[in-house]
């Protein structure tokens, strides 16, 4: 079936209000964006419609539908979307095609749903009963309106009256770039990369940040990252990866401060740098990986005093969930993959065989003065290699 149009629905923007021609017209821009990064892209034009974005296709293949499909399913802020035709008004025709979508399908039972959203003579149970009926009779199927092995929609609104068969599940949550922006502090393990994606999900556009140990480790850390920044990009219009030496800050801390403190000192050094990067970039919140009670430094009290360093906000969307539950939606987004690849961490360079559980922020402030961190942040900072997406 060549289908002209694309019709796309949206929820949670819905509730918006006054707001919600804001929040629509941005969600435009990101699907025509989106689109328009295909090869040979068909598209046509797109329209605001009601509640609905309608998408409307030139001359394309198979293949072409296919990408289309699979770029839509990763646009944040649609709920569905559907694939159809658009027909001429009445019910002579919407009969015809009826007849001819269902006769290209496989089922043995049926159902009509329909949705007439302009003044017409033709109610939805009318719809439904004369079409269902001429259907049952043309091609001999049953009607089953609870567990149907195929459901036809009719839709008619403004734009004319439409027709098709799938409902194809999109990604929900917020148009990106409606939340604001976010830096994500972006390991190469499993759990970032999926903070990364909750985040995008409710509409904030972000950039990443990875701190490396180079020459105490190997590159593979900052393959990784790369790998997993494109495919964050996917979601959101360009990304810039920010790559952060790190290792003379943690020569520092590992030859002048106490051994159960380091990865804790680790992280609040982080937190600064992330700061600074986010004044820059014009972030307001930084973005972790991290789950409460995972490893020793995220216990409550080595979160608070890590945290009282960051003059912004710091959110960590995965606090409450289990390891099997990020990872479940790791492989879900695709990143678990690239995540599992062995590569050493910065974090996990040096280790201490006892660390911290219990720390506070005055203890780790007392060791931080052991050091001129200060310098050290800012020689870092001077040499941050940055990669775009």
């Amino acid at each position: 079936m060549k289908y002209s149009h694309i019709i796309c629905h949206y929820s949670e923007i819905g509730l918006k209000g006054r707001n919600r021609p804001y929040f629509v017209k941005i969600l435009r821009d990101n699907i025509k964006l989106t689109v328009n990064k295909i090869d040979k892209c068909p598209l046509e034009k797109i329209q605001i419609i009601h509640d609905r974005i309608l998408i409307i296709l030139s001359d394309y293949n198979d293949i072409t539908l296919q990408q289309i499909k699979k770029s839509l399913s990763n646009i944040f802020g649609i709920a569905y979307f559907c694939p159809a035709i658009k027909i001429n008004d009445g019910l002579d025709s919407i009969k015809t095609n009826a007849l001819s979508i269902l006769k290209e399908e496989s089922f043995e039972s049926f159902r009509i749903t329909a949705r007439m959203s302009t003044p017409s003579t033709l109610s939805k149970m009318y719809v439904h009963e004369k079409v269902g009926e001429y259907i049952q009779k043309k091609l001999k199927k049953s009607v089953s309106l609870k567990f149907p092995d195929i459901n036809c929609y009719i839709d008619s609104f403004s734009a004319g009256t439409f027709i098709y068969t799938d409902k194809i599940k999109g990604s929900g949550g917020m148009p990106v770039s409606t939340g604001g922006k976010g830096i994500v502090m972006l390991s190469g393990g499993i759990d970032s990369p999926v903070a990364a994606y909750y985040l995008l999900k409710r509409g904030m556009s972000l950039s990443f940040v990875h701190f490396h140990s180079i020459p105490h480790v190997s590159p593979a850390s900052i393959e990784k990252v790369k790998e997993l920044t494109l495919n964050l990009s996917k979601y959101q219009k360009k990304s810039k990866l920010l790559l952060v030496p790190f290792s003379e800050i943690q020569e520092e801390i590992v030859s002048k401060t106490s051994e159960k403190y380091r990865v804790l000192l680790y992280r609040r050094m982080m937190l600064k740098i992330s700061n600074e990067i986010a004044h820059t970039e014009r972030g307001k919140a930084i973005i972790t990986g991290e789950a409460l009670g995972q490893v020793s430094s995220q216990t409550l009290e080595n979160i608070a005093s890590v945290d009282c360093v960051s003059s912004l906000p710091v959110f960590r969307p995965l606090i409450g969930m289990d390891k099997q539950e990020i990872i479940n939606t790791g492989k879900l987004i695709e990143t678990y993959d690239i995540s599992i690849r062995p590569h050493e961490d910065c974090c996990t360079l040096f280790l201490p065989e006892r660390p911290a559980t219990k720390s506070t922020a005055i203890s780790l402030e007392r060791e931080e003065n052991k050091f001129n961190y200060s310098e050290m942040i800012k020689n870092a900072i001077d040499r941050i290699e940055i990669v775009e997406f």
